[in-house]
């Protein structure tokens, strides 16, 4: 008797959760036709799709990627899973602000025999995500990337020529972190320090979050 209770108890449990994901799906896609229809504003509205989940330290960093192109008069706003809308003007061309958003930023780079960082064609086209996370060894926050299976081989040709010396990891070409290769690295799978002074937590999830920037993204509907 007790097991069928219990049953039960885990039966009705699982339902509320599926009722309550199921409202918030049916809340984000609502909050997502309201933006489409926002009849005051003049400009395109663009719903967008993008292959993962698309996060609110997504959208903060998409939004001051399109401030700094294009200025305060676009941005992008309600979310609803993997969906989204940007706001910009008639003048600006969606497919444009595509191309944009879906542009290489993240760049790893070495420095040559005049000690210039010059580029070594390994971008985030290669990488496949990004985490931030606490060293198995100490308390320090890292930065965890995996690499695409391209990525990998480049990464490890690229480790093996600079170990001993500075890889510059370049955000916008601006340098994000130098940390120093130790060794070869292999299998698609490296570990980013602070340095000597560390992360901390906010520095490394930044990080995490635009090493693992969304890249597939695709136009469902203009208006």
């Amino acid at each position: 008797e007790k097991i069928k209770i219990f049953s039960i108890r885990l039966l009705a449990i699982f339902l509320l959760a599926l009722v309550i994901s199921g409202g918030i799906n049916l809340f984000n896609e609502y909050k997502i036709k309201q933006a489409l229809n926002i009849s005051s504003y003049t400009g395109n509205k663009i719903l967008i799709k993008t292959n993962h989940k698309f996060t609110k330290d997504q959208k903060i960093i998409f939004d001051n990627e399109l401030k700094n192109k294009y200025g305060e008069s676009i941005y992008i706003t309600t979310s609803a899973g993997n969906k989204a809308v940007i706001y910009s003007p008639k003048n600006i061309k969606p497919q444009d602000i595509m191309s944009y958003l879906t542009r290489p930023v993240v760049e790893f780079k070495k420095k040559d025999y005049k000690d210039k960082w010059i580029d070594t064609g390994l971008n985030d086209k290669y990488i496949k995500k990004a985490l931030a996370n606490t060293s198995p060894y100490s308390e320090e926050w890292i930065v965890e990337i995996e690499l695409t299976k391209e990525g990998a081989e480049k990464f490890a040709q690229l480790t093996k020529e600079l170990t001993g010396r500075e890889l510059g990891i370049f955000y916008n070409n601006k340098l994000l972190s130098a940390p120093r290769v130790n060794e070869q690295i292999v299998g698609g799978h490296a570990q980013i320090t602070g340095g000597s002074n560390g992360f901390k937590q906010a520095e490394a999830k930044e990080m995490a979050n635009i090493l693992s920037r969304e890249k597939n993204i695709q136009i469902l509907e203009v208006k």
